[in-house]
């Protein structure tokens, strides 16, 4: 099938994409196959010609996302929402890294146990921390411990941190609230249960923002 480029994607200012787990039209019958072993290697989608997007929302596999989309024009954007996938730490900085105007960005699940059996084109970022001096408002759901993420972001004009935790990410989460700065708005999910001491620490703390859940 080659490369293919949408066309007229110059006219698009806000891109939404929901990919199911499994796509029946390209599943030969009675078999269970999943993108990473049906993915086909010269396939791709080029998305080059959108030169106005500001709006970039992906629900679905990102192995499909990261390893089949190219040409992402993702400099431009001013909001990113990527749901319903697995992304490592490392993946959730490299794009970020390649959105710095972004002003809405949502990630999610965060988790470094995930494994690629595709190669991806994400250009792993080198810099230690990413300066995104016009977000405003972050969300981030992960699995993983929260400063490893956070000590990699840079933010000036942050109002409003949203934060969905499990797994190991459940583990001190005091010490991340307390290391938090002149943010406004504090929403915060725990996908797990802490200790009872851990959690009256919590509620003391959220006890300085605006919002809890």
């Amino acid at each position: 099938m080659g490369r293919q480029m949408i066309r007229p994607l110059e006219s698009f200012q806000r891109m939404e994409f929901t990919v199911p787990q499994k796509v029946k039209d390209l599943e030969p019958w009675d078999w269970d196959v999943s993108f990473d072993s049906c993915a086909i290697a010269n396939d791709c989608i080029d998305f080059s010609g959108a030169t106005n997007p500001r709006e970039f929302s992906w629900n679905g596999d990102f192995c499909l996302l990261a390893s089949k989309c190219v040409n992402l024009p993702l400099y431009n954007l001013k909001i990113l929402k990527i749901s319903g996938c697995f992304i490592s730490v490392e993946e959730a900085i490299s794009i970020l890294h390649s959105c710095l105007n972004l002003t809405c960005a949502e990630l999610g699940t965060v988790d470094n146990s995930v494994q690629r059996t595709t190669k991806t084109n994400i250009r792993i970022s080198t810099s230690p921390r990413v300066q995104l001096r016009f977000l405003t408002d972050l969300t981030i759901v992960t699995n993983e411990q929260l400063e490893s993420i956070l000590q990699r972001i840079a933010w000036r004009n942050l109002s409003s941190l949203t934060l969905i935790i499990g797994g190991t990410g459940l583990v001190g989460i005091p010490n991340t609230i307390s290391s938090l700065q002149n943010l406004g708005r504090l929403k915060l999910t725990l996908a797990g249960r802490v200790e009872d001491r851990e959690y009256a620490k919590i509620r003391r703390l959220m006890q300085n923002y605006e919002e809890e859940y």
